[in-house]
């Protein structure tokens, strides 16, 4: 009896694939979005991001957006607490 190698190579690969220790971790969530936002390629802000090329400028812009960001978190944050106290 013969068995397609083949097949069980993929069976294998697709338990593995489901497992979560194999799931790598994101470094920079939301780099693709931060990326258009700064009109630049992901790619590009990755490599500033990881120190790969040297530019002041776009990380200066990208600490700023990121800050902007959390600052509109948690003023939605704190307006969700506000309203949900105001309903119950």
């Amino acid at each position: 009896m013969q068995t397609d190698v083949g097949s069980n190579v993929q069976k294998m690969t697709a338990t593995q694939n489901k497992s979560k220790g194999n799931r790598k971790k994101i470094r920079f969530p939301g780099i693709m979005r931060d990326a258009v936002l700064l009109q630049v390629e992901r790619t590009h802000l990755y490599r500033v991001l990881t120190g790969e090329k040297i530019i002041p400028t776009l990380l200066a812009r990208y600490r700023k957006l990121k800050r902007s960001q959390s600052a509109v978190r948690a003023a939605l944050s704190k307006s969700s607490e506000i309203s949900h106290e105001t309903t119950t």
